[in-house]
């Protein structure tokens, strides 16, 4: 089941404002804001990354 978030709250990360868009138990899809000029190598996240909604 794969549910959307309505005025969601957003999170601060090292990484820019992340808003949880839908969510489900393997999967969240989430819109990232970057500052302008902000470098980020390419990187992965592991699954203990997760954050839960529930």
């Amino acid at each position: 089941e794969v549910k959307s978030i309505n005025d969601a709250e957003k999170l601060e990360t090292s990484e820019g404002i992340m808003t949880p868009l839908i969510f489900g138990e393997n999967l969240c899809l989430f819109h990232l804001e970057i500052p302008p000029n902000f470098d980020i190598p390419p990187h992965g996240h592991s699954g203990e990354d997760r954050i839960s909604y529930e």
